[in-house]
């Protein structure tokens, strides 16, 4: 199933459901909990990370593995439940990028 995403900077774009993402507490500073996962480009390694409620609203993400190898993620076993995560393999971790 798909979604229509309303973009300023993409115009509509159809998002399919897997490329979703719920925050149900939201992102510190950010408006809404509704968010897809937009390729920048076909090779994959940038992504936007934009707001399913907020036309004006995308963050440029990648895999922070891409660019720094030895990158690691810290996560409690608190944390993880909290995620529903009860392997690592089951997580997506992207970082915000800065131009």
């Amino acid at each position: 199933m798909t979604q229509t995403l309303k973009s300023t900077r993409f115009g509509d774009v159809e998002i399919s459901d897997d490329a979703l993402v719920e925050f149900p507490n939201g992102l510190i500073g950010l408006r809404g909990t509704r968010y897809a996962l937009v390729p920048h480009d076909a090779t994959g390694t940038f992504l936007w990370l934009h707001s399913m409620d907020d036309p004006d609203l995308a963050l440029p993400v990648t895999k922070p593995w891409t660019f720094f190898p030895g990158y690691e993620v810290e996560l409690s076993d608190s944390e993880a439940e909290r995620i529903g995560v009860t392997d690592p393999a089951q997580a997506e971790v992207f970082v915000t990028v800065r131009a």
